[in-house]
């Protein structure tokens, strides 16, 4: 895992083209090497939390990876999917 590898994987997050499970799986494989590419605050920031909703982690890694590509000067067009499907994923849970 280098930086560009980063930046491709955060902007395929960003733009909606990760699954829960793809990006859960990714992030198994790939933490140690992202915590030595990141400073402290962007690792936790992009790191997934478990939680009882499948799309709250991605929903919140998401911001993350929107921080980091802004900080590095990379273009991205945001997708609102995950917040609308942790919307519907909510909405059948209460």
């Amino acid at each position: 895992m280098d930086q560009p590898a980063l930046f491709s994987k955060c902007l395929s997050l960003v733009e909606g083209r990760e699954s829960p499970e793809s990006w859960w799986d990714w992030w198994n494989e790939y933490e140690t090497e992202v915590e030595k590419l990141l400073n402290h605050g962007e690792f936790l920031k992009l790191k997934p939390r478990s939680h009882g909703f499948s799309w709250v982690p991605v929903l919140g890694s998401q911001k993350g990876a929107v921080a980091i590509l802004e900080k590095n000067g990379i273009t991205f067009e945001i997708s609102n999917l995950y917040q609308e499907r942790y919307l519907e994923e909510w909405a059948r849970a209460y």
